[in-house]
C-alpha cells in the first residue's frame, strides 16, 4: 500500500472533509479514485489504487471515504451532476473522477466479475483518459 497516494477524509468532521475534498477536487490537478465505506471490498480498492496511483508526481491520488453518509457538500454536488452514472448510491464501492472532474468509470459491491487490480488499473486508464 503506497500511504502517500491515499487520503482519507475526516468523516467525524464533515466541514472539514468537505474542504479538503473540495480542493483536491477543484483547486488540484489530480486524478481520484474516490473509495467508498469501510468494509473488506473498500480496503482492498485502496490497497490495490494507492499501487497503482503512482509515484509523488503522477496525478494520481485515492480518496478514502469510510463513512458514506456523511454530510460532504462537494461530494453531494459531484453525485448530483454525475447522477446518470452514479445511480445506485449504496451499492457504489468506489468511482474514478478524471482530472476534469467528471465521474468516467464507477464500480459497484455487486460487480460480476468482482473488482480486482486490473479492474481498478481500467479505470484509472478511464480518469487519464477524458478529454472533455
Amino acid at each position: 500500500m503506497n500511504h502517500e497516494k491515499i487520503v482519507i477524509l475526516p468523516s467525524s468532521l464533515p466541514d472539514q472533509a468537505d474542504e479538503i475534498l473540495n480542493d483536491l477536487v477543484y483547486n488540484q490537478a489530480y486524478v481520484l479514485f474516490v473509495v467508498l465505506g469501510n468494509d473488506a471490498l473498500a480496503k482492498k480498492l485502496v490497497e490495490w489504487a494507492s499501487s497503482l496511483a503512482g509515484s509523488r508526481s503522477d496525478p494520481g491520488l485515492v480518496v478514502w471515504i469510510t463513512d458514506r453518509n456523511v454530510n460532504i457538500e462537494t461530494l453531494r454536488l459531484i453525485v448530483e451532476k454525475n447522477s446518470r452514472l452514479l445511480k445506485r448510491w449504496k451499492d457504489i464501492s468506489a468511482f474514478m473522477l478524471s482530472i476534469m472532474d467528471n465521474v468516467v468509470d464507477v464500480l459497484y459491491s455487486d460487480d460480476n466479475p468482482p473488482a480486482n487490480l486490473l479492474r481498478v488499473f481500467k479505470s484509472f486508464q478511464h480518469g487519464i483518459g477524458d478529454k472533455s
